[in-house]
């Protein structure tokens, strides 16, 4: 009697219980396709974006902490960069310089960073779909699917966007590996502490994403069965936690500011992140959310064995955690001021990923049918999956289709978009950058429109004043959070009136040497030293001596 070919050998993976090998596949086939895929999805990017900086991504005042890491030269009379540098996770603040010393070009690091984020999770959602569904080709199709992590699925900001490497967005790309583990470890105490481990030594990019899934996966272990075990395991994974995120808790420590944030900057900052509009909420996570849901629904009448309940359950806690999380959001802003509200509802981000590993037994069952209808239906439901992720796709590609869209690029490359409220002109940016960063002392201090110009930073190598952008200092210290306010306010009057005495003493109270207007303003009496068609410079008289 031979023996049953082994799982390389199938082109769908079912294990050998289910008795329908297909025809030969080779080894590693579906992770070759997956790779495939990724690189062509991303190479959309790669050949259509610019890779331009602009200072309304979050980068572009995280970027300029890297740059500072490695030069300590520059910025040096910046309000906010030497400021924040020190509350900053150290952990993303290295990687990024370091990058940026292999590739000086801040948008080439960004993209190839991205690019790999976002393979490090397809491949992760791979894995754990394997893991709870045992069939490769359906694994495959879910992995596929996840690839829609990259467009902002329910207006909260999870997601791995190509093109940005935000902290957070490094947790994310852990997530289907770290939340495999612990669906593998979760019964066992000894080696729930290695889980809390691996999240304690990637939280140290981004820890309050890493207090996310410590909050997801403390629910889920009070939730699973055996109550005389819960304690010790969950104080064995809080304990692992513990160690491994170690390193950004001493830096905590040492610069730790607990000074209360008022309501009025955090309503300032962040009014629609710390407070959203509900009906907003909700139609952003229905129609990104429902489909996956439902479908993780029906998956549960194809659960086939014990097997498949128990890693079908361990999903569901994980899920209903989250879902409570995300509905307890909006309090947040208002027990902790410092954090937004829209922080926690990116915990609805786990709910997609879980539903949409759940809604894998459905693909599975249709494909393990065998017959070609099943077969097209398998592949029909993912190629569902992954048009309604984002909410509107299928209406994006209706208007490309129909030729009432304005975008050029195919149905499939619609997310590809322009980058909405970033620089109109960014050949006439870059030039006063150039001129700043040739033409001025490395020490200089510009102060410049301060509802954009983040990016300024990174391609003037010098420092500004304030941008709103630099609100984000709000999350880590109370008392820079009033500086901030303090100095926006200051500059937001300025320039409604721009008044030429008002520049001046602004200017001189603050060591402000340079002060940029757009040109289509009315010009003022003050000496310009650059000008193009789109900004002038004015050079601001140092105060005299008494």
């Amino acid at each position: 009697m031979s023996a049953a070919p082994s799982e390389a050998f199938t082109l769908t993976g079912d294990d050998p219980a289910a008795g329908r090998e297909r025809r030969w596949a080779p080894p590693f086939f579906h992770e070759t396709v997956l790779l495939a895929g990724v690189v062509l999805y991303a190479a959309r990017y790669w050949l259509y974006w610019d890779r331009f900086v602009e200072g309304t991504m979050d980068e572009a005042i995280w970027i300029p902490l890297a740059m500072k890491w490695n030069d300590a030269t520059i910025f040096a009379q910046d309000p906010f960069v030497p400021v924040v540098l020190p509350f900053f996770p150290v952990a993303y603040t290295w990687l990024m310089a370091s990058m940026l010393t292999l590739w000086p070009d801040p948008g080439t690091v960004l993209l190839l960073s991205s690019s790999a984020l976002l393979a490090i999770y397809a491949a992760g959602v791979y894995w754990l779909a394997r893991l709870i569904v045992e069939h490769r080709l359906a694994a495959l199709l879910i992995a596929f699917v996840s690839l829609r992590v990259n467009v902002d699925l329910s207006g909260t900001g999870w997601g791995i966007y190509l093109g940005n490497a935000m902290p957070r967005a490094f947790l994310f790309a852990a997530t289907p590996w770290i939340g495999g583990l612990f669906i593998q470890r979760v019964r066992s105490a000894a080696r729930l502490a290695w889980v809390g481990v691996a999240l304690g030594v990637v939280g140290n990019l981004h820890p309050l994403s890493a207090l996310h899934l410590y909050l997801l996966m403390t629910g889920a272990i009070l939730l699973t069965e055996g109550p005389d075990t819960r304690l010790s395991r969950w104080s064995s994974f809080t304990g692992g936690l513990a160690v491994g995120i170690l390193p950004y808790l001493l830096q905590w420590a040492q610069v730790r500011d607990v000074t209360p944030l008022r309501m009025e900057i955090l309503r300032f900052r962040a009014d629609v992140q710390s407070f959203p509009q509900w009906d907003v909420i909700i139609r952003h996570l229905l129609s990104s959310y429902l489909p996956p849901c439902l479908i993780a629904a029906v998956g549960w009448r194809c659960l086939r064995s014990p097997q498949d309940r128990d890693r079908a359950e361990a999903s569901i806690r994980l899920a209903l955690v989250a879902v409570t999380c995300t509905a307890l959001g909006p309090l947040l802003a208002w027990l902790v001021p410092r954090l937004f509200a829209v922080h926690l509802l990116r915990m609805s981000g786990y709910v997609f990923l879980l539903c949409l590993l759940l809604s894998g037994f459905v693909v599975r069952e249709l494909l393990r049918r065998g017959t070609g209808m099943m077969t097209a239906a398998g592949y029909g439901l993912a190629v569902v999956l992954f048009l309604t992720a984002g909410g509107g796709r299928i209406g994006e590609m209706v208007q490309w289709a129909t030729g009432t869209s304005s975008k050029t690029m195919t149905a499939l490359g619609a997310d590809v978009g322009a980058r909405e409220g970033g620089e109109t002109d960014k050949q006439a940016f870059l030039d006063l950058c150039r001129w700043a960063r040739s033409q001025t002392d490395r020490d200089a201090l510009f102060l410049a429109p301060p509802k954009r110009f983040a990016s300024f930073r990174i391609y003037a190598e010098r420092a500004l004043f304030v941008t709103f952008k630099d609100g984000a200092v709000t999350v880590f210290s109370g008392r820079s959070a009033e500086d901030w306010y303090e100095r926006y306010r200051e500059a937001a009057r300025l320039y409604q009136a721009f008044q030429p005495d008002a520049v001046i003493a602004l200017s001189q109270r603050h060591g402000i040497g340079y002060v940029v207007q757009e040109s289509t303003r009315r010009a003022v009496d003050l000496p310009v030293v650059y000008e193009n068609h789109r900004y002038r410079v004015y050079r601001v008289p140092a105060p005299e001596r008494a």
